[in-house]
């Protein structure tokens, strides 16, 4: 049985170098190198086609290729992935925003963790099982697709941290014994325009409640808001409205 670790990258940034180049020379497998990205959904199904090539009862180790460091041995990460007895591995959702809004955007896995899918693990036939329900899904946030199939297959969300470990951006120097770390990315200018769009969605009814009372109870600051109100409706993500958790 042989073990692999994959990345999505189409381009060398972040932390990508030292994924790739790591200090216990494990194989990092990278796909989309070169290609345009064109939405999280190239991931899925990138992750999805490669997991199909591999031989059956394989186990696959999938890791975001600009925020992930690797901080152990693959012989570890499988030892305790095999301890674990469950056919796929999630990562639990980093802190830094409130839980409750966490769980407004992506939804909740199982036993009410925010499952990320930015680090997983699994064997190859359950991996694909999963990365085909969540490839199904319109909503083209891949984090809430993960959230919204995830019930329909057997997950252990890691919040022990065994194998991986998701931190905040600004703790860098954590001291940790999980196998894969992610560091999600700082927030850059381009990261906030993304985040706005992409989980404005989510937000709408309180938003445009919000800007209604604004707008009744501040006649010198209505049009700016409407107008405001009605270019962020526009500009927003939709493709995750019509999915319910």
């Amino acid at each position: 049985m042989g073990a692999h670790v994959v990345t999505y990258a189409n381009k060398s940034s972040g932390m990508f170098e030292s994924l790739v180049n790591n200090e216990f020379n494990v194989p990092v497998k990278v796909l989309g190198m070169g290609t345009e990205w064109k939405g999280f959904s190239d991931k899925v199904n990138g992750y999805r086609d490669y997991v199909q090539t591999l031989p059956s009862g394989d186990i696959v180790v999938i890791v975001d290729g600009f925020d992930t460091k690797i901080n152990g041995t693959l012989e570890v990460a499988v030892s305790r992935f095999k301890k674990l007895n469950k056919p796929i591995v999630v990562s639990i959702n980093p802190g830094g925003i409130p839980e409750a809004v966490s769980k407004k955007i992506f939804g909740t896995c199982v036993n009410g963790y925010v499952g990320n899918s930015g680090l997983m693990m699994g064997r190859v036939e359950a991996m694909y099982a999963l990365l085909e329900d969540m490839a199904a899904e319109t909503c083209e946030d891949d984090q809430r697709g993960l959230n919204k199939v995830c019930k329909k297959h057997s997950i252990y969300v890691d919040a022990d941290n065994l194998i991986f470990e998701n931190t905040n951006p600004t703790d860098r120097n954590i001291k940790t014994d999980a196998v894969f770390i992610g560091f999600p990315g700082l927030f850059t200018f381009s990261r906030w325009v993304r985040a706005i769009r992409e989980y404005t969605q989510f937000f709408l009814p309180e938003i445009l409640t919000i800007s209604l009372i604004i707008a009744l109870c501040f006649k010198r600051i209505r049009w700016p808001v409407t107008i405001f109100t009605a270019l962020l409706s526009i500009f927003a993500d939709k493709s995750c409205l019509n999915i319910s958790l």
